[in-house]
């Protein structure tokens, strides 16, 4: 359902769970609990995220009924991420 949900400039990079990787790299012996992450990256690498592009994503994720409770923006600068990986990604 979270592919059903990609937009024409942002697709699924990772679902995480407690910090840990569950997709495209997880492990199946990973205990889920409470609520996943899903980081969406932006299909041109290279390209800026619009604000019109993350308000058309998060339409995007309401209409396919899935719930989300938090979204946070995640930043590069002079190409090095400003964030940190879930383990296993």
């Amino acid at each position: 359902a979270l592919r059903a949900a990609e937009t024409d400039a942002l697709a699924l990079g990772t679902i995480a769970n407690r910090g840990m990787s569950v997709w495209p790299f997880g492990l199946g012996e990973t205990l889920l609990a409470g609520p996943f992450q899903c980081r969406f990256l932006a299909k041109d690498r290279l390209a800026a995220v619009s604000q019109q592009a993350i308000v058309d994503l998060l339409g995007s994720v309401e209409a396919a009924g899935i719930e989300f409770t938090k979204m946070e923006l995640l930043y590069t600068f002079n190409g090095t991420e400003g964030f940190s990986r879930s383990q296993g990604a």
